[in-house]
């Protein structure tokens, strides 16, 4: 796995309201090589108007974000934002939580436990198309029983597909 993700340069946008949490994060994309910090917003509102411009390659989105939470940004910005790959980092292990934000686009679901090399290299997955999620939340959603077939996603019609 290191050879793969030997010569990256990505750019990296933080999309958090807790000062401390998104200091954090921006200290480990700064101090990293091959990381770049496209930018810092501390609500879903600033980010929809900045994001499009600076077009990151990923960006890291709490959830309980005031105004806009984090799932609805992600669902306004991904038809804007094609080629950005959105990754959660929350507090929340729920499955609904993780359902709704995979089905609006995000591509990875970390919990802010994450460790700095964990989330680092959950960064270079998802920028080479994988889509990370923390160890936890893997094994709540393969053993979660809740049938998802009668649910309906925040943007997809079941109309949509037949699975």
């Amino acid at each position: 796995m290191a050879n793969r993700f030997k010569s990256v340069s990505i750019t990296v946008a933080i999309v958090e309201d807790d000062v401390p949490a998104r200091e954090i994060l921006a200290g480990w994309i700064r101090s990293a090589d091959g990381f770049k910090l496209a930018g810092e917003y501390d609500d879903a509102e600033s980010a929809i108007a900045e994001l499009p411009q600076t077009k990151p390659s990923v960006v890291l989105f709490d959830i309980n974000l005031p105004g806009i939470n984090g799932i609805e940004c992600v669902r306004r910005l991904k038809p804007r934002l094609p080629e950005t790959q959105f990754v959660m980092v929350t507090v929340y292990e729920d499955v609904n939580h993780i359902f709704d934000a995979l089905a609006v686009g995000a591509s990875g679901y970390l919990l802010k436990q994450t460790k700095r090399h964990e989330l680092l290299d959950a960064l270079k997955d998802v920028h080479a198309g994988g889509s990370p999620m923390s160890s936890q939340i893997a094994k709540c959603w393969n053993c979660s029983r809740a049938d998802f077939s009668t649910r309906k996603s925040p943007t997809i019609s079941r109309s949509v597909s037949p699975r």
